[in-house]
């Protein structure tokens, strides 16, 4: 709804700015017109982010525009005395009728360039036009599109349409009807395709201010139409555009504050002074204490603040470390029980290894056992009988055994 009613006022502003254009003042109207285009110019410079084709097509429009207001000053007041170049002028003011819808063509068809028509498609439409603007500009030789008096007698009130003329305005009407049917053909994005329809009013509102126009029918102030031929051209065209820059169809540069504002990331932006020029939802409020600080300073239990230096002031961010400090906790906590595991297996492993020395030596013992068990017996049975016999001869007799 926000959107619709921005809409619909700038299209409002320009109709208004247009009808400035009828104030009774001598000599007002053409620089208004030519001042108001010079500044659409500019305007568009400035606010179209690409420097590609479709910013191109958009100046070029708006060029041809500033010469539609020149060559008609040209061909009512300036040289109403001199004929041949009198209509000469008045022909070349059908060069930008007929190349402003061209260039719209071409615009629509730059808008998402991966769905461009081919350029053997576009250059057949250029093909038309330039024979179009050849016919008119050699008039003189066929009067194919504008039927004079003989020897151009009074040519300028009277003389006739030609078939070729009918023929250029429906080639007009085909190339903007078909430039307004691809941009709404082109509102991919949701919420584009739900207000698609306000390209339409522009349009509408101009195709209406020109049938009144080749009709006779516009209503008049002060003794002179409402709205003339180029005002109604030039509301037409620029309005259709400013409802493309509105729905997003023509990237802009603007819009940058609304879009920092509700981006996800906490950050704001200051000047040298501390003053917050940018901010977004998240961005935590500082105090101006806090705005200098050095980078990467933690300035909660969860929170550490980011610093740099920008042009003119500085970009402060935070980033919410809650959970990378759980994970260090968390870390630290397997840290210190795989420390607890790995000395319960030092000890573990120690005490394997004092077992198999145990068991070695057992081994050893019992082997030394087995090999040496007729020997003790041998060694007791001496020892037993020394024990029991008195006799020395006996007693010497084993000893002399037990040393063999």
């Amino acid at each position: 709804m926000q959107d619709m009613k921005r809409v619909l006022k700038r299209l409002l502003l320009y109709f208004l700015l247009l009808l400035l254009a009828d104030i009774p003042i001598p000599y007002f109207s053409t620089p208004y017109l030519l001042t108001l285009c010079s500044c659409l110019i500019l305007y568009y410079s400035h606010r179209v982010s690409e420097n590609g084709s479709l910013k191109m097509w958009i100046n070029a429009i708006v060029g041809m525009e500033l010469l539609l207001v020149l060559f008609r000053s040209v061909k009512y007041d300036a040289l109403k005395e001199l004929d041949v170049l009198t209509r000469l002028f008045w022909y070349l003011f059908y060069v930008p009728v007929l190349t402003i819808p061209l260039f719209f063509l071409y615009m629509s068809l730059s808008v998402n360039q991966q769905e461009q028509s081919s350029i053997r498609k576009k250059w057949g439409c250029a093909w038309i036009t330039i024979a179009f603007v050849f016919l008119i500009l050699t008039n003189d030789f066929h009067q194919l599109v504008f039927h004079f008096q003989p020897n151009f007698v009074n040519w300028n009130d009277q003389y006739s349409y030609e078939i070729t003329y009918y023929a250029l305005t429906l080639w007009q009407y085909v190339l903007y009807t078909l430039s307004i049917y691809l941009l709404i053909k082109k509102c991919r994005v949701i919420r584009s395709q739900k207000q698609s329809w306000l390209i339409l009013i522009p349009f509408i509102l101009g195709i209406i201010m020109l049938l009144l126009l080749a009709t006779g029918n516009m209503p008049m102030f002060n003794g002179d139409e409402l709205i003339e031929f180029p005002d109604a051209i030039i509301f037409m065209v620029t309005g259709v555009m400013e409802c493309c820059i509105q729905q997003g169809l023509i990237p802009t540069n603007g819009y940058y504050g609304m879009l920092f504002q509700k981006s996800m990331i906490g950050a704001q932006i200051i000047d040298e002074k501390g003053n917050s020029v940018y901010k977004s939802m998240n961005a935590v409020d500082l105090s101006p204490s806090l705005h200098f600080l050095s980078d990467e300073t933690r300035i909660e239990n969860h929170t550490i603040l980011h610093r740099m230096k920008l042009h003119g002031g500085y970009g402060l961010w935070q980033d919410d470390v809650a959970y990378l400090d759980s994970m260090n906790e968390n870390l630290e906590r397997v840290k210190e029980r795989l420390s607890k595991e790995a000395e319960i297996n030092r000890l573990r492993n120690e005490l394997k290894e004092k077992q198999i020395m145990i068991d070695q030596r057992s081994h050893i013992y019992d082997a030394i056992a087995i090999r040496t068990q007729i020997q003790s017996r041998k060694i007791a049975l001496l020892a037993n009988e020394a024990l029991q016999c008195s006799s020395k001869e006996r007693i010497e007799k084993n000893r002399i055994k037990l040393q063999s």
